[in-house]
């Protein structure tokens, strides 16, 4: 779905019956739209009404609009999208949030409380519709790209990234929900979700699903969530009467102490003494070149890291 308004803008100039049918460029004409729209609306036109909001939305933006003209577009397209989904709309909806946040792209909006606050509520009303969660994701992964290039955080805003994992977490994307769990600041959730997944796979491989992922956090030089994560999971697991004295359960321990400290040859001791765990994995291997890399300075292999790019720009 296409979230630049520009092309928009294009599709609109290109219609032949556009410029017949067009309001005049002035507030009357405004005034004329909304009414259309509040009659559409009314009476369940969802369709028409879309068209509406998307003309609106067109003409505050024509030209060169100035600050007071882009908030007005911005707060249409949050005022539609809140109602559309409220009356199940989801796919326009998603539209006109998306339009939103092109918004925010195209005239350079910083990543502040104001800008996140309509993202929350837009978040907000798609949750109370978890059917539509993957809908949400969509819209959210949009914004996370804005706050990665707006914003201070080169990954995506953590909140956001948070609002994206759990939507693909209602969605039932496990895959696509740890990504952005990774970037989230919220290990506590993460281990949560982390032990949901793993009721879905082999009980051989509980310890498989929290070694890839304190491995990833630490990948990252998260070592504070990787510790919260996996004494949050280790409970979960004891609580659950699962086994947490395996090989894979120990390493991930003993590693997380060695990195709290200058420890080279015990991190390298550590990888030959349990190196038949780890090979059940073979990501495991990679993600620990990355880790001796960050945390030791140890040379990277020649190959074998590239499929990790897309975990560090924030699963984007």
């Amino acid at each position: 779905m296409s979230m630049n308004r520009r092309a928009l803008a294009r599709q609109a100039a290109g219609a032949k019956s556009a410029a017949a049918t067009a309001p005049p460029q002035d507030n009357s004409g405004v005034e004329n739209v909304t009414r259309k729209l509040e009659a559409q609306l009314a009476a369940g036109d969802f369709y028409g009404a879309l068209q509406m909001y998307k003309t609106l939305f067109m003409r505050f933006l024509k030209g060169e609009p100035d600050a007071a003209q882009q908030e007005k577009a911005i707060e249409l397209a949050l005022e539609a999208s809140l109602c559309l989904v409220k009356h199940e709309q989801n796919t326009a909806a998603t539209e006109m949030a998306n339009l939103m946040v092109s918004v925010y792209s195209d005239f350079h909006f910083g990543v502040d409380e104001t800008t996140k606050d309509r993202i929350r509520k837009i978040n907000a009303a798609f949750v109370e519709k978890p059917q539509f969660s993957a809908d949400l994701a969509v819209f959210l992964k949009n914004a996370v790209k804005w706050s990665s290039v707006e914003g201070s955080r080169k990954r995506g805003d953590p909140e956001l990234q948070l609002l994206l994992a759990r939507a693909y977490r209602k969605a039932g994307d496990f895959t696509h929900a740890a990504k952005h769990y990774l970037h989230a600041e919220n290990p506590s959730e993460f281990a949560d979700a982390l032990f949901e997944w793993s009721t879905h796979g082999y009980q051989s491989e509980y310890d498989l699903y929290l070694a890839r992922v304190v491995l990833q956090l630490l990948s990252l030089e998260n070592l504070r969530d990787a510790n919260t994560l996996r004494d949050a999971y280790v409970a979960k697991c004891k609580d659950a009467k699962r086994p947490v004295d395996l090989p894979l359960f120990n390493f991930v321990r003993f590693l997380l102490l060695t990195l709290e400290r200058d420890a080279l040859s015990l991190f390298q001791v550590l990888q030959e003494r349990y190196a038949a765990a780890l090979s059940r994995d073979a990501s495991l291997k990679s993600y620990l070149s990355v880790i001796g890399q960050k945390f030791y300075g140890l040379q990277p292999p020649r190959n074998g890291l590239s499929s990790l790019l897309e975990m560090f720009s924030g699963g984007m």
